[in-house]
C-alpha cells in the first residue's frame, strides 16, 4: 500500500511539474502585460487592445517576437505599438485583418525581416513608400480594401511568392499587372470582385497559380490568355465557363472550382491532372465524366458537397485515375465499374450512406485501394438491445488527474502554426474547418489540443493500451498520441478535406 501511495505521489509531482513547465510553452501570449512578464518566451502576440498599456510603456522589448496578430486596433494605436516594439526586429509575420485601418503606418518599414503581411478587410487607400524596404516578404494580403494603386516600390519585393489583391474596386488593372510582371518570384496571384479582365493579364508570365474570386464578368479578352508557367487555376464564386475557355490553352494541371457554376470547357484542358469541384449543386456528373473521357492524364478527381446521388458508369473511362474523393454527397451505392479502375489507390466516400458490404467488396477487388467511409446504424443487422454491461473504454484511474488540454482561439481567415515544447507543430491553413453540412467556417474557432507522449500520460488519461486477438492479450506500443478538437460557438466543426491541417 505504501508503494502505491508513493507512486501516486510521484505521479502527482510529475504531472504538476509538467503542467507548470508547459505554461505558455507555445510562446503565444494574449496581453502585453502577460508578455512583458516573460519577454524572452514571446513568439506570438495576439491583441485586441493596446492603447492604455502603450501610454505607460514607450519601449517594449520582445526580442524573440515572430508573429503579431491584432484585431480592433485603430491606426494611431498600431503606430504607437510599432514604435514601442521597434527593437523586435525578428518579427516575421503581422496580421491586421479587419482592424478598420485607413492607413498603414510608415513604421512598418522598420521591420525588414517581415515575411507575411495581412491587412485584408480594412479601408486602406495607399501603401506607404517604406514598403520598399520589406524585401523579405513572401506573402501579402491586401484584399478587401480601397486601394487605388500599388506603388512601383513593390518591385523590390524580390522574394514575394503569394499576393492577394482581390476586391479593391478602384485598382487600375493595366498598371497593376505591369508592375507585377517585374516580380520574378511571384507564383500565386489572387484577383477578384471584377466585372472585366484586362488583356494585359497576359503580362503575368511568371504566375504558376491564378485565383479568381467573386467576379461577375461582363467583359473578357477576346483572345486566349497564354501564361507559360500557369499550372493551377482556382475559380471561386464566379461564373467559370468563359474563364475556363480563356485559359484552356495553358499547361494547367490543377483546376479547382468552388461554389462556381459551369457548363463545359473542361474538355479543352488536355493537360489536366487534378480536378476539384466543391459546392456545385447544379453539377451533372455524367456530363462531366463525358468531358473528361478523352483525358488520359487525369489522376485525381474530387467532387465534394455537390449533392451527387450516384456514381455514373462512365467513370470507367478514367483509366489513369488514382484518387477519387466524393465526400459529403448523397451516394448510396458503388457501381461495379469502380473495380475496373486498376490504378485507383484512394477512394473517399465519407459522409455518404453506403452499405459496408459494398465497401468490403470493393476493397477485396483491389488490394492497393484505401477506402475511407462512415459506418451508419441502419446497416446493423442484429438490432436486439444489448444485455451485456459495456465497460467505458477510457476511464481515468486517478480522479482529478489528467493530461491538461491547451486551448487556443484562431481565426479561419489566417494561416497559423502552433508549436509545442515537445517539438510537435500544427500548421493550420486558411479555411481549415467546415460545419456538419460541409460549409466552410468563417470567423474564430476554439481549439483544444493535448499530447500523450510517455507512459505516465497514458496511465493518468486512462487510454487502454491492451487488446485481444483470438483470445490472446497483447499490449500496444505507442510513440505518442494526440487529441485535437475544434468548435465554434459550442458546436463541433470538422477538418476541411480541401485545406488539410
Amino acid at each position: 500500500m505504501k508503494r502505491i501511495n508513493l507512486f501516486l505521489f510521484a505521479t502527482l509531482i510529475l504531472l504538476s511539474s509538467n503542467t507548470f513547465s508547459q505554461k505558455n510553452s507555445t510562446g503565444i501570449f494574449f496581453s502585453l502585460e502577460e508578455a512583458l512578464g516573460s519577454p524572452n518566451q514571446v513568439r506570438t502576440l495576439k491583441l485586441n487592445s493596446v492603447n492604455k498599456f502603450i501610454e505607460s510603456n514607450s519601449e517594449i522589448k520582445l526580442p524573440k517576437l515572430k508573429v503579431l496578430m491584432l484585431s480592433g486596433i485603430e491606426g494611431i494605436e498600431l503606430q504607437k505599438l510599432l514604435i514601442a516594439i521597434d527593437r523586435s526586429r525578428e518579427l516575421e509575420e503581422i496580421y491586421l485583418s479587419g482592424c478598420e485601418l485607413n492607413y498603414l503606418p510608415h513604421e512598418i518599414g522598420n521591420f525588414t525581416n517581415l515575411k507575411i503581411i495581412d491587412v485584408s478587410d480594412n479601408n486602406i487607400r495607399t501603401l506607404p513608400y517604406e514598403i520598399e524596404y520589406l524585401t523579405n516578404l513572401k506573402r501579402v494580403d491586401v484584399s478587401n480594401n480601397n486601394l487605388v494603386n500599388l506603388s512601383n516600390k513593390i518591385i523590390n519585393w524580390s522574394n514575394l511568392t503569394d499576393l492577394n489583391i482581390a476586391n479593391n474596386d478602384s485598382l487600375q488593372q493595366g498598371k497593376v499587372f505591369l508592375t507585377l510582371s517585374f516580380l520574378s518570384s511571384l507564383q500565386h496571384l489572387t484577383i477578384g470582385g471584377l466585372t472585366k479582365l484586362e488583356p494585359n493579364v497576359a503580362d503575368l508570365q511568371n504566375i504558376e497559380h491564378l485565383t479568381i474570386t467573386e467576379s461577375n464578368f461582363v467583359s473578357l479578352p477576346k483572345e486566349a490568355i497564354r501564361l507559360k508557367n500557369l499550372k493551377k487555376l482556382t475559380i471561386v464564386n464566379s461564373s467559370a465557363t468563359q474563364l475556363i475557355y480563356l485559359f484552356a490553352e495553358n499547361n494547367i494541371q490543377t483546376l479547382y472550382l468552388n461554389n462556381t457554376p459551369f457548363n463545359g470547357g473542361i474538355e479543352q484542358i488536355t493537360s489536366l491532372k487534378e480536378l476539384k469541384i466543391n459546392n456545385c449543386s447544379s453539377l451533372n456528373l455524367t456530363d462531366l465524366l463525358s468531358q473528361l473521357g478523352n483525358n488520359k492524364s487525369i489522376r485525381s478527381l474530387s467532387i465534394t458537397s455537390c449533392g451527387v446521388e450516384e456514381i455514373p458508369s462512365n467513370i470507367i473511362n478514367l483509366k489513369s485515375l488514382e484518387r477519387l474523393d466524393l465526400t459529403r454527397n448523397s451516394i448510396k451505392e458503388i457501381p461495379n465499374e469502380i473495380t475496373s479502375l486498376k490504378n485507383l489507390k484512394t477512394l473517399n466516400l465519407k459522409n455518404n450512406v453506403i452499405n459496408p458490404k459494398e465497401i468490403t467488396a470493393i476493397q477485396n477487388s483491389n488490394e492497393q485501394l484505401n477506402v475511407y467511409w462512415d459506418f451508419y446504424d441502419e446497416f446493423i443487422e442484429d438490432k436486439e438491445p444489448a444485455t451485456v454491461n459495456v465497460k467505458k473504454v477510457i476511464a481515468q484511474p486517478i480522479e482529478g488527474i489528467d493530461v491538461p488540454n491547451q486551448a487556443f482561439k484562431i481565426t479561419t481567415e489566417e494561416e497559423i502554426t502552433l508549436s509545442f515544447k515537445s517539438g510537435t507543430s500544427l500548421e493550420i491553413p486558411k479555411n481549415a474547418f467546415v460545419d456538419a453540412n460541409g460549409n466552410v467556417i468563417a470567423g474564430e474557432v476554439d481549439i483544444t489540443f493535448r499530447e500523450f507522449i510517455d507512459p505516465v500520460d497514458f496511465l493518468v488519461s486512462g487510454i487502454p493500451m491492451g487488446y485481444d486477438s483470438a483470445g490472446v492479450s497483447y499490449n500496444f506500443s505507442s510513440a505518442g498520441q494526440i487529441e485535437f478538437r475544434a468548435s465554434q460557438n459550442g458546436q463541433e466543426v470538422f477538418p476541411n478535406s480541401n485545406s488539410l491541417i
